[in-house]
């Protein structure tokens, strides 16, 4: 190479270098290669971002840090994993910097407040997730469309938010496991509930909603939750609605429902309110299963199909009245041990959709009458009736047999673990046109299961 060349790329590379501080804000003159050190240090530096402030202890001293970077920002949610084929949620620590400007890894469980920071355009998905130490969040300025599924999910230790937005679609997941919040919700905007809204949380305030469906898990296991709940509109509600809120008794408006998912209000163990279904065609698996103290009038007549009805509504004892039920399923009203009322399964059941199996079982009390219709087609059931009518130890009949018994026998029906229950020592009368075949069928038991037959 010549000097001549190296002069003429020394000066196409001074003018590359001359073109980036250009690029990078700065300005440059014809000081040429002398002047740019200078020109280089004079380049102003980049506006830093602002994401949101944080407090947190180190050591038991409370320190502050900003977040500042997009992508330490993504990581104050989360992600999902797969493990050994199921998916979990992955939680890693947050970056920020601190007061000096160095950068901190942080603990989520070290988090204290949180407070939102002028750069924010939505947050991530798990928003702050699994920050257990969590106390309080500023989102002042947010709007709903900002907020995303999993927000806040398992703060255990939350108990504000300030700045909450005008809700319109609440996320699924949006306050899950927040097992101390409790501040009121404005429900007036609100047109769709995600699943999982609020449930495992410390939220006990009325519920006052125009919603049409409410997606599953809406106030799961709340069990500090004991105030008025009104979705008059409401006429779909997913699996596990209200379920485990163990202290619940006070209004519930849900008049417009037509379906409910299983285990609609399970284990609310001292419900005691009545509430109206007038248009309830669907009933989930367990509906109102372990209410033990609900003993009110329900609304059935347009009900078609149930399963594990009333299961150990130990206190249950009002008439029941069906009026276009065709199929019903395992466990019909077990454990109803103060039930001692009339049932009208109404003049269209045909069958059960799994076996009879568990079909009052536990009805101590009862000793009424009851007819298995001629509409009752049971010669599908491969198992037999199984424990129907088992452990009445009150009922000896008439058990009215208008329909033809399955093909196969079963040892626990109309039977008792004890010899000296009534139903055993007088024996349950079998009437109706197939009462020898239901006799014939299942013949009388001298050990346990205890069981006597007359006809």
């Amino acid at each position: 190479m010549t000097i001549a060349s190296e002069i003429a790329a020394l000066e196409t590379n001074l003018q590359a270098a001359k073109n980036a501080v250009v690029e990078k804000g700065g300005s440059v003159s014809d000081t040429g290669l002398a002047g740019l050190a200078d020109e280089i240090e004079a380049i102003p530096c980049a506006q830093q971002k602002d994401y949101g402030t944080i407090t947190y202890s180190d050591s038991g001293t409370i320190k502050t840090a900003k977040i500042t970077s997009y992508p330490g920002f993504l990581f104050t949610g989360g992600f999902e994993v797969l493990v050994m084929g199921r998916t979990q949620e992955a939680y890693l620590p947050i970056h920020a910097e601190d007061e000096t400007g160095m950068d901190v890894e942080i603990a989520r469980a070290n988090i204290k407040t949180y407070t939102i920071g002028p750069d924010v355009e939505t947050f991530p998905e798990r928003f702050l997730g699994e920050c257990t130490g969590l106390e309080t969040v500023d989102i002042t300025g947010a709007s709903d469309d900002m907020i995303p599924e999993y927000f806040l999910y398992d703060c255990k230790k939350l108990t504000s938010i300030v700045g909450m937005p005008t809700l319109v679609n609440i996320p699924a997941y949006f306050l899950n496991k927040c097992t101390l919040w409790d501040e009121e919700i404005d429900f007036s905007n609100v047109e769709s509930i995600g699943s999982n809204f609020l449930s495992y949380s410390g939220f006990n305030h009325a519920v006052t909603a125009n919603v049409t469906t409410i997606e599953n898990n809406f106030l799961d296991f709340c069990t500090k939750f004991n105030s008025p709940v009104s979705l008059p509109n409401v006429t779909t509600i997913g699996n596990e609605f209200m379920r485990g809120c163990s202290i619940f008794n006070t209004s519930l408006d849900v008049s417009s429902v037509e379906t409910v998912g299983t285990t609609f209000m399970y284990a609310c163990s001292q419900f005691n309110q009545r509430f109206y279904t007038p248009e309830l065609t669907t009933a989930g698996s367990s509906f109102l299963g372990y209410c033990s103290a609900f003993n009110q009038p329900l609304d059935l007549e347009k009900v078609t199909s149930i399963n594990y009805f009333l299961v150990n509504c130990t206190s249950y004892n009002k008439p029941i009245k069906f009026a276009v039920l065709t199929k019903n399923g395992e466990n019909f009203m077990q454990n109803c041990s103060s039930f001692n009322s009339t049932i009208d399964m109404g003049s269209e059941w045909t069958t059960f959709t799994v076996s009879g199996n568990g079909f009052m079982v536990g009805c101590s009390a009862y000793n009424r009458s009851f007819t298995l219709p001629a509409t009752l087609d049971l010669s599908t059931l491969s198992g037999g009736v199984g424990a129907a009518f088992n452990n009445m130890k009150n009922f000896i009949g008439p058990l009215v047999c208008n329909c033809a018994p399955p093909a196969k026998t079963s040892n626990y029906f109309c039977a008792t673990p004890t010899s000296t229950d009534p139903c055993y020592t007088t024996g349950v009368l079998l009437t109706g046109p197939y009462a020898s075949s239901w006799k014939s069928l299942h013949p009388n038991r001298t050990s346990t299961p205890f069981r006597k037959l007359r006809t």
